[in-house]
């Protein structure tokens, strides 16, 4: 029963904006931007509105380079025109800032990037699991699970829902440790992952392994999906650098598979 809630945990917690089962999952909230504004002037929700903007254009189209297209860049100073509704969330003690929820119009923005002659990545996403193996700076090797709190995690988390590609990582329970080992990810054992990754039922795997002992991060990655498999080695002087160009590779891949 234990083994059973744990499993449903980290499911339901990667449904942060997508409904249904693995299998192709419906993202959901494609069409709205969540952005910091410092105040709440008619000038600074104009830009952040613009900005949200091309965030969703971005996160529909899969095109991480969507705001060089002529047609797009034409429309983005029009970006109040295609906004449904917007919202604000008050400033706490944590932070100054205000949260502004713009919500933009899904007819309007799919008829846009349909004049642009560009194709909707659409709402049906692939799932993705993602066996990830990190050596910190004292030399120390981890799998990066569902509950770590590692910042790597976090930005891996971030950078997913910014462009609306489900993630989610083993829980690395008993049954989890007695598959899957340090060495079985960074050697990316596919019969191995394959075998332990039954029990998320996920659509592809996403393999890495991040080095991050020295002034240079180094990383390899392997993504899985049907039968195709993809091959990226990726340095950075920041881990964030590193996982906002992994990512955008991984979604900028799927775009242009079937779900």
């Amino acid at each position: 029963m234990k083994k059973q809630w744990a499993i449903a945990v980290v499911v339901l917690w990667a449904t942060w904006m997508l409904s249904g089962s693995a299998m192709a999952v419906k993202v959901l909230n494609l069409y709205q931007a969540d952005l910091a504004v410092a105040s709440q002037s008619d000038e600074m929700r104009e830009q952040a509105v613009q900005d949200g903007f091309l965030q969703v254009l971005m996160r529909v189209s899969g095109d991480e380079n969507i705001g060089s297209h002529p047609v797009i860049k034409r429309n983005l100073n029009r970006a109040d025109y295609y906004v449904r509704e917007f919202s604000y969330s008050s400033a706490t003690t944590q932070s100054s800032e205000y949260a502004l929820h713009v919500r933009y119009e899904e007819k309007d923005v799919n008829r846009l990037l349909k004049q642009a002659g560009v194709v909707c990545h659409g709402s049906n996403r692939p799932l993705l699991l993602v066996w990830l193996v990190v050596t910190d700076k004292d030399q120390q090797k981890d799998i990066i699970s569902s509950e770590a709190t590692e910042e790597v995690h976090t930005l891996l988390r971030q950078q997913s829902k910014r462009l609306g590609l489900p993630v989610i990582f083993p829980i690395m329970d008993v049954e989890d440790v007695k598959l899957v080992s340090v060495d079985d990810v960074a050697n990316m054992s596919l019969d191995v992952l394959n075998k332990a990754a039954r029990r998320y039922a996920p659509d592809g795997l996403l393999i890495g392994e991040i080095d991050q002992q020295g002034d240079i991060i180094n990383s390899q990655w392997q993504l899985i999906f049907h039968d195709a498999k993809w091959n990226w080695k990726i340095t950075d002087k920041s881990t964030e650098g590193l996982i906002v160009a992994i990512l955008s590779q991984v979604n900028q891949t799927l775009a242009k598979k079937p779900s």
